[in-house]
């Protein structure tokens, strides 16, 4: 009986043990998935400046052809979320109005694009579009950084080939080599110290603070280095913090 009993509290903590690692297991990978993708956001109005509400809003990447959907809400405002690095177009349709649609969209790695679109009455076939700005500003955080994009890591020569060493590019970025290629001092800050995330995961070594994992240079899409006014939810960084 006591055999039995013991044994039953083993099984107990065993499938709680696991039970909790499965949700962590989940959780963290539900964050990485969020980590390196953009945002587009905005509001849909009509030529008088009113709100309009249930508009139906459609995303396309304009590479894949992936389409995502949403609707506004009640104070006009809507919101599409985990998107990959690329160029968008976005489309706002309702009721009595002409489809409005913004092209050329481009994302980059945990950038928040913000667009407005206006609806002139017409008929739903009838569409006017507008060309979005060849840039596009972060205008939601104070983050402070900049983005090196696909053609730069591709084509730019380098010892090495190693992508970290691009990021001497920035500004307030001081480059110190190593063996293991270029360490980043950022904004006065110690080689060694600043986060590193790889598509979302931190890849640091914790004794020596430099990267624990060098991707392939033909890997990498795009590199985001926050330089400052970065949110509390990076942490782990006495510089800058790195997004691969």
């Amino acid at each position: 009986m006591q055999r039995k009993s013991s044994s039953l509290s083993v099984w107990k903590w065993g499938s709680h043990f696991i039970l909790l690692w499965a949700i962590l297991l989940g959780s963290g990978s539900l964050s990485f998935a969020q980590q390196e993708q953009g945002t587009i956001k905005g509001i849909v109005r009509d030529v008088s400046g009113a709100i309009i509400q249930n508009a139906a809003i459609t995303c396309t990447n304009v590479a894949t052809g992936v389409v995502s959907k949403t609707v506004s809400d009640t104070d006009g405002y809507f919101t599409i979320p985990y998107l990959s690095p690329g160029d968008y177009d976005v489309t706002a349709a309702s009721q009595g109005f002409a489809r409005s649609i913004v092209t050329g969209i481009h994302l980059t790695v945990n950038l928040t694009a913000s667009i407005q679109l206006t609806l002139k009455p017409g008929s739903v076939t009838q569409q006017v579009s507008v060309q979005a700005n060849a840039i596009q500003l972060e205008t939601e955080t104070s983050e402070l950084g900049g983005t090196v994009g696909r053609e730069q890591i591709i084509e730019l020569p380098q010892l090495g080939r190693n992508p970290y060493n691009l990021l001497a590019l920035e500004p307030g970025v001081l480059p110190v080599y190593f063996n293991a290629g270029i360490q980043a001092e950022v904004n006065g800050g110690e080689a060694n110290t600043s986060n590193i995330l790889l598509d979302g995961a931190t890849q640091v070594n914790s004794s020596s603070g430099d990267p624990a994992f060098t991707p392939p240079l033909e890997s990498v899409g795009q590199m985001k280095l926050i330089t400052n006014n970065y949110s509390a939810e990076y942490g782990m960084s006495g510089g800058g913090v790195e997004r691969v």
